[in-house]
């Protein structure tokens, strides 16, 4: 049986003597879901959106030519769109048959040309993508959700990419000759396309022609008999356990620390302060004592700056630090370290207190009073200090930062596309899915200002179909120019965060059948 996208299987040619087969299923890709279930995604049943697919409609500055050959293995006509002299843009148009927003579309089309490379764009409010194709290298980059080139031959490559509607309507795709900047054209360039599909799903199908409105094909119905699976409908439900013969084991999360919840060792000694020399460990300014297991900070009428303190940090490191309050009169505590003073407002008494810090070039961390008041009387006690993420297994840009087991970006302090990730992740191209958390919007978070890098590409929450906060799931292709895991934000994107990270290859383990 073969991976997802990596080929297909005709079911006529399994069985053997004594074995009931099926016979009347053409085509089949295959993925695995939580619930066990192994679902067909592709069948004959395909519908094509774009309208008469071997010809464009709307021109500008540009010839057009019918008569063309068409790639090996096909039938029909290609079109040849040349430049006109024309000082200003080159592009042929085709349009989309209405699309809905938030289903999955998948275009295609076949294009040949004498630039070294093309790009086509679909920037309409319903779907908006571009795809720039290398001909030199046969390789293809995107904006879109998942993309794909491959050689047919002749100078001709099939070109796929994937895109979620944004919006519901009749949409276009823009043919460009070369680019749509403006600049003046020349008769001896041209591009041939043939063959522009859109259909409904993750994945292209083969060519269906189609010289009106949008056409169905012909439903292949499944019928039930195997003795191995259980047709049911659109669904393959297995009979037997899911680990057993023909169920698609996924692989393992690749992303390290995936819960931003990895801390280090305990960083703080004699954090009970019940150590036999605690003056030893600690640091003590101003009218504090250490006496019977605790940190007194004594009301003596004063706004004295003082403290407990310990050189325990690294430059540039993200800390949670902890503390009890056993006693509490009055006052204001802070923690201090070289990043600046990040407050813990006392307005309720004793219990524990947590926060976070990102030190700056000073290894000293300082639980002290506010200095702004006079009057304080508390006790301290169990504190701990520990790094956030001690393995630096993330990379945290500009306005990044791990805290409550969560990774933050901050647009006020950040800077424009500035990256949270792990480099060299993925093992190659490939198909992958990663699941994550987005959360803890801020009130000007924008989904076009942020988003995932795939190819070294930015693609936006938007591009990939994501508009509200929750559990998201997307499946890029890797074409292994760029095998980093990163998330980005901007500066007009707003606050947000980042959990629960997980990245498998897709079908990586298929099991024999």
């Amino acid at each position: 049986m073969p991976r997802l996208g990596l080929g297909s299987l005709e079911l006529s040619n399994l069985g053997g003597t004594g074995q009931d087969v099926v016979t009347t299923i053409d085509d089949f890709f295959f993925e695995s879901d939580t619930s066990g279930e192994v679902t067909p995604i592709y069948t004959a049943s395909r519908k094509q959106f774009a309208r008469n697919n071997n010809d464009v409609g709307i021109n500008a500055g540009v010839t057009k030519d019918t008569s063309i050959a068409v790639p090996p293995g096909q039938t029909g006509t290609a079109i040849r769109v040349a430049e006109t002299t024309t000082t200003g843009q080159h592009f042929a148009q085709t349009f989309i048959d209405e699309v809905t927003a938030g289903d999955t579309y998948t275009m295609s089309l076949y294009v040949k040309s004498t630039y070294s490379s093309i790009i086509i764009y679909t920037n309409t409010s319903q779907i908006s993508s571009n795809v720039t194709v290398n001909f030199t290298n046969g390789t293809i980059a995107t904006s879109a959700l998942r993309a794909g080139i491959e050689d047919a031959g002749g100078g001709w490559y099939r070109v796929n990419w994937t895109q979620v509607a944004q919006g519901s309507g009749v949409s276009s795709i823009y043919l460009v000759v070369k680019d749509l900047s403006s600049y003046t054209g020349s008769t001896s360039n041209f591009t041939d396309y043939f063959g522009m599909q859109v259909e409904q799903d993750s994945r292209a199908s083969s060519f269906m022609p189609n010289t009106t409105s949008d056409v169905l094909t012909v439903t292949t119905t499944l019928n039930d008999t195997s003795e191995v699976w259980d047709f049911d409908g659109t669904d393959i439900m297995l009979e037997a356990d899911p680990e057993d013969e023909g169920f698609w084991e996924e692989g393992s999360n690749l992303v390290l620390n995936h819960n931003f919840e990895d801390l280090g060792s305990e960083l703080v000694t004699c954090g009970n302060f019940e150590c036999g020399s605690p003056l030893s460990d600690w640091s003590v300014s101003g009218t504090v004592t250490i006496a019977n297991g605790v940190a007194s900070f004594v009301d003596d009428g004063t706004n004295t700056n003082s403290g407990v303190a310990q050189s325990v940090l690294t430059a540039n490191k993200n800390y949670k630090i902890t503390f009890d309050v056993t006693r509490y009169a009055a006052g204001q505590i802070q923690i201090t370290s070289g990043a600046g003073t990040y407050d813990v407002n006392i307005t309720g008494g004793k219990g524990v207190y947590t926060t976070y810090v990102q030190s700056g070039s000073s290894t000293q961390f300082r639980i002290k009073r506010n200095g702004g008041s006079p009057n304080f009387d508390f006790d301290i006690d169990n504190v701990s200090v520990k790094q956030v993420d001690p393995n630096d297994r993330w990379t945290l840009g500009t306005g990044w930062s791990i805290s409550d087991g969560k990774a933050r970006y901050d647009a006020s302090s950040g800077s424009s596309y500035t990256f949270l990730g792990q480099a060299s992740l993925f093992p190659g191209a490939g198909d992958y899915e990663i699941t994550f958390t987005l959360g803890d919007l801020g009130g000007s978070f924008a989904y076009n200002h942020a988003g995932i890098v795939v190819n070294g590409i930015v693609n936006s929450f938007q591009g990939f179909g994501i508009s509200s906060a929750g559990t998201h799931t997307v499946r890029p292709s890797f074409d292994g120019s760029n095998l980093n895991l990163n998330f980005y934000g901007h500066t007009s994107g707003g606050d947000f965060s980042i959990d629960n990270v997980t990245v498998r290859e897709y079908a990586i383990q298929p099991q024999d059948v």
